[in-house]
């Protein structure tokens, strides 16, 4: 979402709904994952390490946040919020408490900050900090793109908390860090928590569209669609279209095939 394109705020809801249907697709995918075990005992496995890595790369996309220019206002969103702005503005009109619970369970498990811990033996130290789950996620995805120069930036991160929490790290043994810290974050802990983020992430997407169709479609006929005229090009009348074609005709079944119900020993703090 790029600043200064919005003209006014049904454009800024064309691009959310847009962009939260193509999240959808990408992360609650067949292609990635499946579903094994049965209910209610269930988890995810992944194809392949490069699909966990796209699992990782897409769920961040959805969480990062963007600057957002509007004629007399201007804040920073993600989709994520963003999807909660846009559900917010119309929860006078219609019931939006399916999806309000669901995104507020996914919200304060992103925000919860967990004890992170790992053994470091080149350097022999024991490393333990507390860092939110949605911090973790970004990490992840960040050392999901094999990038040096992002991966400078992970190591700088991860000096300055090391540090801040009262750890002697060096500069000269940061590097050293990086390693233990990658199988920590992305083999033990985002392994573990995909299940149940999956199934978290099924529900928001899932009771977004509900909200969607309820809300936006009072007919079939694209001609009754009166919020199509407020917006300010056709473009964006397009992606607003589309996001409405998707969340009406998506096959549920296929989608609630991806959802698992996950094992309750995969819903724990750590």
């Amino acid at each position: 979402m790029n600043d200064h394109i919005f003209k006014c705020e049904e454009d800024l809801e064309a691009v959310i709904l847009s962009e939260n249907k193509d999240a959808f697709a990408a992360i609650i995918n067949n292609d990635l994952y499946e579903v094994t075990g049965t209910p209610p005992d269930q988890n995810v496995y992944f194809h392949s390490d490069s699909c966990f890595d796209l699992f990782c790369i897409h769920v961040f996309e959805l969480l990062a946040e963007n600057s957002v220019e509007l004629p007399g206002k201007s804040f920073r969103l993600s989709l994520f919020t963003g999807a909660r702005w846009l559900v917010d503005r119309h929860k006078d009109a219609w019931d939006s408490s399916r999806f309000i619970a669901a995104h507020g369970r996914l919200d304060a498990w992103l925000k919860e900050r967990p004890m992170f811990s790992f053994w470091c033996g080149d350097i022999s130290k024991h490393i333990e900090f507390s860092l939110s789950r949605r911090k973790m996620l970004r990490f992840a995805q960040l050392l999901s793109k094999h990038n040096l120069f992002r991966l400078t930036g992970v190591l700088d991160e991860l000096f300055q908390i090391c540090n801040k929490t009262g750890h002697d790290i060096k500069e000269s043994e940061v590097l050293h860090l990086l390693e233990p810290f990658r199988e920590e974050l992305k083999t033990n802990r985002i392994v573990y928590h995909s299940s149940y983020l999956i199934e978290m992430l099924h529900d928001y997407f899932t009771t977004l569209n509900e909200f969607v169709i309820l809300f936006y479609t009072p007919s079939p006929k694209i001609a009754d669609w009166k919020y199509l005229e407020n917006m300010s090009s056709d473009r964006f009348k397009d992606l607003f279209y589309w996001a409405i074609n998707f969340a009406s005709a998506y096959r549920r079944d296929r989608y609630d095939a991806l959802r698992p119900a996950t094992t309750r020993y995969l819903k724990g703090c750590f």
